[in-house]
């Protein structure tokens, strides 16, 4: 009899003590949202994304020195406000399949790397490459191997540097956040993007000519709805 009540005691008491650590246990952190979609072209930087849009590699044929790649990127802006980005100078570069370096240019030189998008160099900063919220432009970064030998690689991990700009009272321009940007085992090709629709699509990297925008594509999806429909009449 006394077992029996002293069983009913302790497990009264553990389940006080279970209550109590259920009611202690924090509650889960929900998953933070991938704006990128799992795609390793795509970088998420927060208030934008960078997502690589073609990749070509020069031919090594007989006689040629140097091996360049040119790398297109499409920035999307995902913050509710205007934002400003630039390359950081001196920045871009990668390794290939088999471990070789590829940069931007000769240390000493000025970069000449990257076409469609402003730079920070030294305290000049261009502040060209603006973006409003949901636009999206694109602009290239060449990299290149000096004298390069066999092996030849065929795969990339690039990386480099974009700041997002800040221009305060006065005109007094400023770099507010660094973003180091990172693209694992790029290979030669065109893709498609795969992270969402934007209000604007740059044309050519560096025109700053819309190609299409949301009422553009509306009204094509209505034409081709509309013909379709006129052809089952029909």
């Amino acid at each position: 009899m006394i077992t029996r009540t002293t069983s009913l005691a302790a497990l009264a008491a553990l389940s006080v003590i279970a209550t109590s650590a259920s009611a202690a246990t924090p509650p889960a952190v929900p998953a933070l949202k991938d704006n990128c979609g799992g795609n390793a072209r795509c970088y998420d930087a927060g208030t934008f994304i960078a997502e690589v849009m073609q990749v070509s590699a020069s031919a090594m044929t007989p006689g040629a020195r140097h091996q360049s790649v040119v790398i297109n990127i499409r920035f999307r802006n995902l913050s509710d406000k205007p934002i400003i980005l630039a390359y950081r100078s001196g920045t871009s570069q990668a390794l290939d399949n088999f471990g070789n370096g590829f940069t931007w240019g000769r240390p000493g030189t000025h970069d000449t790397s990257v076409k469609g998008i402003g730079m920070i160099a030294g305290r000049s900063v261009d502040t060209q490459f603006g973006l409003n919220p949901g636009q999206s432009r694109s602009a290239t970064f060449n990299i290149i191997r000096f004298n390069a030998r066999p092996p030849i690689g065929n795969a990339w991990n690039y990386d480099v540097v974009i700041d997002e700009i800040e221009i305060q009272p006065g005109q007094v321009v400023r770099s507010a956040r660094q973003n180091s940007l990172s693209f694992p085992s790029l290979t030669a090709g065109t893709f498609s993007a795969n992270t969402g629709a934007a209000s604007a699509i740059d044309g050519p990297a560096g025109t700053g000519t819309p190609a299409a925008n949301a009422n553009d594509v509306a009204n094509a999806v209505i034409d081709i709805f509309n013909r379709a429909r006129s052809s089952k009449k029909n």
